[in-house]
């Protein structure tokens, strides 16, 4: 963006930037991503070219290949402004899938997902146990869900290793 003369329009849903990135601790290879997601939002919000409008939806989409106009609802109150443009990218984001029904979660605090191991890893507040058992593919690879998602296998393994890390002799066992 420093060579561009163009203005960036950055419509966010949420009060804070960065999406399901705020829910990642560390990588596989062990980068700190929380460091990683504060830097990218102080370049983002500090650029005079970027305008970072939060707590906001799209409600209307009109025009064509360089010129179109984007109503957005803004705020509690739901204002409605119109943002003119000619290039439009849309980050639907993702939901991690919370297996209600299965393996008893919702119902036993040890039964948890990859994400919510990750926080508790990372913040500090992991239980003690011996035995720490991941269960891979929960609710996909079905008829509702036939696919992979390329994220549970790689996650699954950097939180095996942290556990290990934490804990040597905890025996971790993933299952898929």
């Amino acid at each position: 963006l420093a060579n561009q003369n163009f203005e960036v329009f950055l419509i966010e849903k949420d009060s804070l930037l960065g999406g399901n990135l705020r829910h990642i601790y560390y990588t596989l290879d062990g980068m700190d991503v929380q460091t990683f997601l504060d830097d990218m939002v102080e370049k983002v919000t500090s650029h005079p070219l970027v305008h970072v409008i939060t707590d906001s939806a799209i409600v209307d989409h009109s025009g064509f290949k360089g010129n179109f106009k984007t109503d957005i609802a803004v705020g509690a109150e739901k204002k409605i402004s119109t943002i003119e443009h000619g290039v439009i990218i849309l980050a639907t984001g993702g939901k991690e899938f919370k297996p209600y029904g299965n393996f008893l979660y919702g119902e036993d605090k040890r039964v948890v997902t990859q994400s919510e191991l990750e926080m508790s890893i990372a913040k500090g507040n992991l239980p003690t146990f011996g035995r720490c058992v991941m269960v891979q593919c929960v609710g996909s690879r079905n008829e509702e869900r036939p696919y992979c998602s390329r994220v549970c296998c790689a996650t699954a393994v950097k939180n095996a290793i942290k556990l290990k890390g934490i804990n040597p002799d905890c025996d971790v066992v993933v299952f898929y």
